[in-house]
């Protein structure tokens, strides 16, 4: 699916149960086989890698909590996997000395990610904290988008979720050239429009989709402001 719609390929991994994603030659996520723990409800998510320089942190120190313990990658990157003050899943990714990782997507303009939370205020303080990030808002939006920033470079950010049935949960935008285009990719690999498309506020079109598993990825055209604008 994900090749159809946006030309990424995989590659195998030391963890059979684990691929590698490429775009363009750039290592830009993994795929990993997961066992829910009911069969009857679906797992399948995407979780955002956040850098960090020691990932065998205690979350529960900062009211979140730790869903796996920190373990070593394929590459021999450390990872965990921790739960923020609302629950929304995240993944800490350290770095080995042979492998740096995915360490600036964001700030390259291929992704963008986003939470959408339950209580602004409260989950930035557990990112602020864990990841010294700091947090403002950004423009003049009524809305109060609140961008997660380090080293003067925009990381991610945090909205009121705007579903009361939806849980606080990431969402992951892909740059594309046209949302038009990647909707009629996603409907031919056996995808679907889940949200828009419509316009965003820095003017480009943005979509929600679902992969024929049911993870759920959001796709945008390039913004022609920065994200200080952006949604």
């Amino acid at each position: 699916f994900y090749e159809a719609v946006f030309g990424w390929t995989r590659e195998p991994t030391t963890d059979p149960a684990m691929r590698l994603l490429m775009s363009d030659g750039i290592a830009i996520g993994h795929i990993v086989d997961h066992e829910p723990a009911d069969p009857r409800v679906s797992e399948v998510q995407w979780l955002p890698s956040l850098a960090i320089d020691d990932p065998n942190v205690d979350p529960a120190a900062f009211d979140g909590s730790l869903l796996l313990s920190a373990i070593t990658g394929p590459h021999g990157e450390r990872l965990s996997v921790v739960a923020d003050p609302e629950g929304a899943p995240v993944v800490l990714l350290g770095h080995s000395e042979s492998w740096q990782g995915p360490r600036d997507l964001v700030s390259d303009g291929r992704f963008w990610v986003e939470l959408l939370a339950e209580n602004q205020q409260r989950v930035s303080v557990f990112y602020e904290v864990l990841l010294a990030y700091e947090s403002r808002y950004a423009g003049s939006d009524p809305e109060r988008y609140l961008l997660l920033t380090s080293e003067d470079k925009p990381r991610a950010g945090i909205v009121q979720k705007p579903w009361d049935d939806v849980a606080s949960s990431w969402l992951i935008y892909v740059r594309v050239s046209s949302v038009a285009e990647t909707l009629d990719k996603v409907a031919a690999a056996g995808g679907s429009v889940l949200l828009g498309p419509r316009t965003s506020s820095s003017g480009g079109r943005v979509a929600i989709v679902a992969d024929p598993t049911g993870g759920v990825i959001a796709v945008q055209e390039q913004a022609e402001r920065e994200h200080d604008d952006a949604d």
